[in-house]
């Protein structure tokens, strides 16, 4: 009879069957051969303590052994169930689970029970290929990726900035050219960062610095612009940041020997005598400046005004000096001759 044609192997094993000839076991097998009633010595090696039962395949059959009271104990006994196609032991007791050779039972027992091996796909292992593979044992995800089993394989969920089976590819975040402003992009396990152009601040350098926030213009008002600043500077105010006052005086207005002072965004003259206006620039006109009743020249002189503070007195006849304040008496000279008078 066939054995395999009832298809006895799950999740995909190819079944062989042993009919007339001596089963071998697979080559996938991994531990030591087990045919028949025998038992397990104790080994000196120990089993850990997060671990307490060990999995032993052999040919097509399987071995579990487990403890309970968490004591040694030198052997365990067990037989083989030819209905689950496994073997199985429980004791009161820790049992190692190093390798072990050589044959313990007897083949006819084997050759009585079962008479086909399942040859297992990569993920599967048992005499029907009914147990799954655990790959997250071995940690298979790099880069801190999370193992996630399933049955007949498993599956690795990356961490940002990572892909791949494995985790192993690591994003170039960078492709997608995050960073603004001629900000240059440096790519890092998992992340970027953005080198910012100067001006720039910001994760993708996406805001320009606000140079005007300090103020810096001391007598005006602040432009921002790209890595800088401008001032618009109050008038009478002048430099980079406004700090230095104009002098009104530099440009000579005051006129007529006036002396300037330079004040803030304006100027004062002081006019010298004989001068006003803005400037100094208007000659005052002395002769109308007299007071009332009073004349600048003397016994009817005609007063004459001159630059500045100046006037000159035109004398009528008989009358000189420079207020026409001299009586001349023009027969002092004796100027008719030949005795006239």
């Amino acid at each position: 009879m066939n054995e395999c044609t009832s298809s006895p192997c799950l999740n995909g094993g190819v079944c062989q069957d042993f009919v007339n000839r001596e089963p071998q076991p697979s080559p996938t097998t991994q531990g030591p051969r087990l045919e028949g009633e025998g038992t397990y010595p104790r080994q000196n090696a120990s089993l850990p303590e997060e671990q307490p039962s060990s999995m032993l395949n052999g040919g097509p059959v399987a071995l579990l052994l487990s403890g309970t009271d968490g004591q040694w104990h030198p052997q365990a006994n067990f037989s083989l169930n030819r209905f689950a196609y496994s073997l199985s032991a429980t004791v009161k007791g820790l049992l190692n689970c190093s390798p072990m050779t050589g044959n313990l039972l007897s083949r006819s027992v084997l050759n009585s029970s079962l008479s086909f091996q399942c040859h297992c796909p990569p993920g599967y292992f048992g005499t029907l290929c009914n147990l799954d593979v655990n790959e997250c044992e071995n940690s298979p995800c790099l880069h801190s990726g999370i193992c996630i089993n399933k049955r007949g394989g498993f599956e690795c969920k990356c961490l940002p900035g990572f892909s791949g089976v494995l985790c192993e590819i690591n994003i170039d975040e960078c492709v997608s050219e995050p960073c603004q402003n001629g900000g240059r992009c440096i790519d890092g396990p998992g992340r970027y960062q953005c080198l910012c152009s100067r001006g720039f601040i910001g994760l993708n350098c996406e805001t320009s610095t606000d140079e005007c926030i300090s103020s810096p213009c001391l007598h005006g008002s602040c432009l921002d612009g790209i890595d800088g600043y401008s001032c618009q500077c109050e008038s009478g105010w002048a430099g980079q940041r406004c700090e230095t006052n104009i002098n009104e005086c530099a440009s000579g207005p005051c006129l007529n020997g006036a002396s300037c002072v330079d004040l803030i965004n304006k100027y004062a003259c002081f006019c010298r005598d004989g001068y006003t206006g803005r400037n100094c620039e208007a000659d005052i006109d002395v002769c109308l400046e007299s007071p009332r009743n009073f004349s600048m020249c003397f016994n009817g002189g005609s007063c004459v005004d001159g630059p500045g503070p100046n006037f000159t007195c035109r004398c009528p006849v008989g009358f000189v000096g420079p207020f026409c304040e001299v009586e001349f008496n023009e027969c002092c000279s004796e100027p008719c001759l030949n005795g006239a008078i």
